[in-house]
């Protein structure tokens, strides 16, 4: 089943910067999909920015292309519907060479696809993959290699709460019941990933259903060897 809602007057609360706002829907969305009565909702929002001055379409499209490797990254115009550029994880075309066809169904690539294997993360993306528990334990991996557990970190993993209830609320207090686990690994200044400051902290993560888990293990090993 697949259902795509809009909260009423979702403009209006992104306007006036209730990022709050946003995080209590996405929770309370997030909850109906783990509970089964949904396999998909897509939340929307409306927001306006202004591009700066001199910034054309073209740029944009390129600086999307560079950002998002990973998206299908597609800039449209039309008298008609005018100019649009798009970045999506929806697979909206199929094809090779010269024989392309747009997909009546699209298909999103994500975590639960097993389409993932590693994970480069700042320390708020770690944070936020731990806490839904879409990383790998990796207690055994570090029992069996040294460089690995010398490097693994650990983070907090909700097991179950209340925050719908709080956000709702029908509770007072807001209750986790939390585990810690070693599911990453902290790098030093790499040269491998220029994009990251050089004061932020890197964390490398095994995607927690990888078919490739063996693969995945030993990327990071050889990561780690490079530092």
């Amino acid at each position: 089943m697949e259902h795509i809602l809009q909260e009423p007057k979702q403009e209006e609360r992104i306007k006036a910067g209730t990022h709050t706002h946003y995080a209590i829907d996405f929770a309370n969305f997030h909850s109906h999909i783990i509970e089964g009565e949904f396999s998909k909702i897509v939340l929307a929002r409306c927001c306006r920015e202004t591009p700066p001055e001199g910034l054309g379409a073209i740029t944009m499209f390129t600086r999307a292309c560079k950002r998002y490797p990973r998206l299908f990254v597609a800039l449209v115009s039309a008298k008609r519907c005018g100019t649009w550029l798009m970045a999506t994880p929806e697979v909206l075309l199929e094809g090779e060479g010269r024989q392309w066809r747009t997909m009546s169904l699209a298909g999103t690539m994500t975590l639960d696809g097993e389409q993932l294997d590693v994970v480069i993360m700042n320390r708020e993306a770690y944070d936020l993959l731990s806490a839904w528990g879409y990383l790998l334990d990796l207690e055994d991996a570090c029992a069996a290699n040294p460089r690995l557990a010398a490097a693994a970190v650990s983070n907090t993993v909700i097991l179950s709460d209340n925050r719908v209830e709080v956000e709702l609320n029908e509770a007072d207090e807001y209750v986790a019941e939390t585990t810690e686990i070693a599911n990453a690994v902290e790098l030093g200044d790499s040269p491998l990933f220029p994009d990251f400051a050089a004061d932020e902290h890197i964390y490398l993560g095994v995607i927690a259903n990888t078919p490739r888990q063996e693969q995945s293990l030993d990327y990071l090993d050889y990561v780690l060897g490079l530092q």
